[in-house]
């Protein structure tokens, strides 16, 4: 029976993994490279199966570290190939765990670091069934290992529920209810190609209707505004029903994952923390919701008049636009410089999400 070891520079007694007759599985026992990473995804909350990545990849002996990475990618994953130090090992912080290659091709997973009088690295066995960890001081793991990592990380989607808390799962969130926030959109477009209706019947009126005294024309164009004022009012509540609805399902899911969070948070956390502090931090949970929806959202349905008033306005009189712009621009480099001393007046540093906790 052939046993993995890694040799000890001070004499001291190999380090062995457990052999293909001591495991349960069918696995070939050398391939510690798919074994260490399916570790590593676990720990992200990905259940990989090393068979199924054995067949898929026709894997017949150890990959290389490209090799590995090609296969974590294909995996929803994000591998990144590079060498390091035993200093920064302990400078890794939230990138742990990561995968290690010895000098004999065998892999391990790097799974935490504890600094001291004598600096240790945690490694686990991709071959375990335990999952047994072993602690390695720099000099027993130089000795095996030249450097050569694996850095592995999850990748999300932006509509990915597993995300961790922050502001872009509250992104995510918004963008699942786009089917609704498209129709308000399509709503407010039909709005702003109303706001286009009274220069235009001002114009009527002075060019056509006191010139000639044309009272038929006149009645016309009420008739006209009238219908665009009725359609204007529907349309506008559409929009903000539209607005309400995305909304409430929005703070429905947002409630659901808050309390799921907060019921799992430990006894201790409540009384570390006032209740006043986590009552304020939910609270700014909730401003960041209403900026994304309300604001911003807003402010960004708004600008969609531009692109119907622009083109009319350089149409009657190009040099007018350009005045019109010029001031604009001229009031936005204004307050924007106005802003940041306001802010230091004020006390108010760069918003921040809330942290509860969440992972």
């Amino acid at each position: 029976t052939v046993k993995r070891e890694i040799r000890s520079a001070n004499g001291e007694k190999p380090m062995t993994s457990p052999t293909a007759n001591d495991r349960p599985d069918t696995v070939r026992p050398g391939l510690t490279s798919v074994h260490a990473l399916a570790t590593v995804a676990k720990h992200h909350g990905l259940h990989l199966s090393v068979e199924q990545m054995i067949r898929d990849n026709a894997i017949t002996e150890e990959p290389g570290l490209a090799g590995l990475a090609a296969i974590a990618k294909k995996n929803n994953l994000e591998a990144r190939v590079t060498k390091l130090t035993w200093q920064q090992l302990f400078r890794l912080g939230k990138a742990l765990p990561a995968v290690l290659r010895f000098n004999n091709g065998q892999y391990v997973v790097l799974i935490a670091v504890e600094e001291g009088p004598t600096p240790i690295v945690i490694l686990q066995d991709p071959l375990s069934p335990d999952e047994a960890c072993i602690s390695v001081d720099k000099v027993r793991l130089e000795t095996n290992w030249d450097g050569d990592a694996i850095l592995i990380k999850r990748r999300y989607r932006l509509s990915d529920t597993e995300r961790p808390f922050g502001l872009v799962w509250i992104t995510g969130q918004v963008l699942k209810e786009k089917i609704i926030f498209r129709d308000v959109g399509i709503a407010a477009l039909i709005i702003s190609f109303f706001a286009l209706v009274p220069p235009l019947v001002f114009m009527t009126i002075v060019d056509r209707i006191l010139v000639h005294q044309r009272l038929s024309t006149l009645h016309i164009l009420t008739t006209g505004v009238c219908f665009v004022i009725l359609f204007d009012m529907i349309f506008g509540f559409l929009r903000r029903k539209l607005l309400a609805l995305g909304s409430a399902k929005i703070d429905a899911r947002m409630s659901t994952y808050i309390f799921d969070k907060m019921v799992n948070l430990p006894i201790d956390y409540f009384e570390r923390n006032p209740t006043g502090v986590i009552s304020y931090k939910l609270g700014e949970v909730w401003r960041i919701r209403n900026f994304l929806t309300g604001q911003l959202f807003g402010t960004i349905l708004d600008s969609t008049v531009l692109f119907v008033l622009l083109p009319v306005m350089f149409y009657i009189s190009s040099p007018l636009t350009f005045f019109v712009l010029g001031l604009s621009i001229l009031m936005s480099v204004v307050v924007l410089a106005y802003i940041a001393p306001m802010a230091q007046s004020r006390g108010l540093g760069r918003p921040r999400l809330p942290s509860l906790g969440f992972p």
